[in-house]
């Protein structure tokens, strides 16, 4: 199984994910030419993707959506309740997908997608379980407020995890946002703090996730080596063994491959 991030980050977000044959995309925040090329730095491309999965419906997750459908036939799933965020401001709706709900089991290809509900201020926000057929597990975490135990239902089966680590408290406390923007990121419906994430990396670890990427951390309320030092910390306390990275915010990260 292979995946890396396109980008991850407030400013924008796409993930590949490939096993054998079979690619699907998660999220087209970004725009169609930066997808291609982030799949092309993985060795893939565009026309090899068999499913195209959004999360939910804020721009920084779908505004390139309306482009990608243009240049990629590959079918299109999420949840009625993204696919209604989406309808003011993009030309991608219903017809043109395939609607899901969490808890269903979707196959493209070699691979079984689940989505899972997330907590967050969308319309119906998911994240995703990914499994190929030799047993291999992706699972994609972000944009939640706080880990339900649905969230950690699935976080617990997970070979790889991408898990959100969006800000630091301080920063977040002591930066420029309004107050409303900063009670909306602390709140249960808005955002993985770092300190939620490493307890979070640490209940997974726990369970046998051995690979934890942290994602969609925030430009202005975070730092890659806070979150990054902080989880790491919290995992040596626990002992346990992860291999921890942090993806990048605006270019591919590596290939991870499991």
């Amino acid at each position: 199984m292979r995946i890396c991030t396109l980008s991850s980050g407030s400013s924008g977000n796409s993930i590949f994910v490939q096993s054998g044959a079979c690619s699907i995309l998660i999220d087209a925040g970004i725009t169609t030419k930066a997808i291609e090329r982030g799949l092309s730095s993985a060795d893939a491309a565009l026309c090899n993707i068999n499913g195209i999965f959004l999360t939910h419906e804020h721009s920084d997750h779908v505004k390139g959506i309306d482009v990608l459908r243009k240049r990629c036939a590959a079918p299109l799933y999420a949840t009625r309740g993204t696919f209604g965020g989406m309808a003011y401001q993009y030309a991608t709706g219903e017809s043109d997908g395939n609607i899901i709900e969490s808890g269903d089991v979707i196959t493209v290809g070699t691979l079984t997608v689940i989505p899972f509900s997330t907590p967050h201020d969308a319309g119906e926000s998911v994240g995703y379980y990914i499994e190929d057929c030799e047993g291999k597990r992706v699972v994609i975490a972000t944009d939640l407020g706080y880990v339900t135990e649905s969230v950690a239902n699935y976080i617990s089966q997970a070979d790889f995890l991408l898990l959100e680590a969006n800000y630091d408290e301080k920063m977040l406390r002591n930066g420029p946002y309004p107050a409303f923007l900063k009670r909306r990121i602390f709140s249960e419906n808005g955002h993985l703090s770092n300190t939620d994430c490493a307890n979070a990396a640490v209940f997974a670890a726990q369970n046998g996730t051995k690979r934890i990427m942290l994602g969609h951390l925030s430009k202005e309320n975070n730092r890659p080596e806070i979150a990054y030092e902080l989880v790491c910390r919290a995992l040596n306390s626990a002992q346990c063994c992860a291999a921890v990275a942090v993806a990048p915010r605006s270019e591919p990260s590596r290939v991870c491959e499991f």
